[in-house]
């Protein structure tokens, strides 16, 4: 069993969360030109971690981390959408994916 806590615990993901919403202004470009306002008050809560190992191919094992923004009424479901978060082998934060909660839900275009 992979000890997540030990490699990318609760505290760093949320942490990398928060500085990648804090790099974009808080606004998330979902599609090209279409955006989500992401309000710095908004609850991120880690939704899961995996560890995505590739077989022989070399380098491209990474833990992966979901990060809801917000919680809808109290489910489990995100209010605002979710940010897939990536980090290499030793815990270092690579790259994000960022999810609407669903498709259609934009600012208007500015």
């Amino acid at each position: 069993m992979i000890d997540f806590d030990s490699v990318i615990p609760r505290s760093k993901v949320i942490e990398a969360a928060f500085a990648f919403l804090e790099s974009c202004g808080f606004r998330l470009e979902i599609e090209e030109g279409k955006f989500v306002t992401i309000p710095r008050s908004t609850e991120l809560v880690l939704w899961s971690r995996a560890f995505v190992k590739y077989g022989d191919v070399e380098g491209w094992d990474h833990y992966e981390a979901n990060v809801m923004l917000g919680r809808l009424d109290g489910t489990d479901s995100p209010d605002l959408g979710y940010l897939k978060l990536y980090f290499n082998p030793d815990g270092g934060f690579v790259t994000e994916d960022r999810y609407p909660r669903y498709w259609g839900q934009y600012d208007e275009a500015k």
